[in-house]
């Protein structure tokens, strides 16, 4: 049997429809619709440095209800990175 691949989203969107978030929404159903059909799919939420806890219990109950991991990016914060808030993001993904 071929296993199929593993997915991983990136967002710092909250899956909440009433906001209205394109890409949050986006990655709400098509997280789902992988999971429902066998994909490993995981969701690393990289908060927002002015929103850090928001969005993260919306996450999790979708992955509850998915059979999806949700996974918050823990930064180093002791770490120095010259650059805006989403290339700081990025970094910390990347690390």
């Amino acid at each position: 049997m071929r296993r199929l691949p593993t997915v991983c989203f990136v967002t710092d969107e909250t899956p909440h429809p009433a906001l209205e978030n394109d890409a949050g929404i986006s990655c709400v159903g098509l997280s789902s619709i992988l999971a429902r059909t066998g994909h490993p799919v995981t969701i690393l939420y990289v908060p927002d440095a002015d929103r850090p806890g928001e969005g993260f219990r919306e996450w999790r109950r979708h992955g509850a209800e998915n059979a999806i991991r949700v996974v918050p990016l823990v930064g180093d914060g002791n770490r120095e990175v010259r650059a805006g808030a989403a290339a700081r993001r990025s970094y910390l993904v990347y690390e």
